[in-house]
């Protein structure tokens, strides 16, 4: 439903399927993600939590729970979500994610301040700096 744009009975549906599954961390998961794709990340980090407090281990919900609490600013709360990955290859991207972002941010704070147009710690025109730094 929710990939044919209906959030809204893709919603109902899975809040429907907590009730009846509570102890299934996919529907937990499920859920953040229509959440997460309608920009509600308060409400999506509650379902991520709620999945991995069903399933600890859980990479996905580990995987976006780190990007929502990215997005929401909470860079130490997403560090440390990202290391719990510390046996998957995704924690390579993650951590690179929070930095990359965190240096656009950055830059674009001091942009404004100077109306100069910044360029994220590491880039290369074309070519992309994929070590951590």
């Amino acid at each position: 439903m929710n990939a044919l744009g209906r959030t809204d009975d893709a919603i109902a549906s899975l809040s429907r399927a907590q009730t009846l599954r509570p102890n299934k961390p996919e529907v937990h998961f499920n859920l953040a993600n229509v959440l997460f794709g309608r920009h509600e990340l308060d409400a999506a980090i509650d379902g991520y939590l709620r999945a991995l407090a069903l399933r600890p281990n859980y990479a996905d919900a580990l995987q976006n729970l780190g990007t929502a609490l990215t997005l929401r600013g909470r860079l130490a709360d997403a560090v440390a979500t990202f290391r719990r990955l510390s046996n998957s290859p995704v924690v390579f991207l993650s951590i690179w994610y929070v930095r990359h972002w965190t240096a656009v941010r950055q830059s674009a704070d001091n942009a404004a301040n100077l109306g100069a147009v910044p360029q994220p710690k590491g880039y290369s025109a074309g070519k992309p700096d994929w070590k951590l730094q």
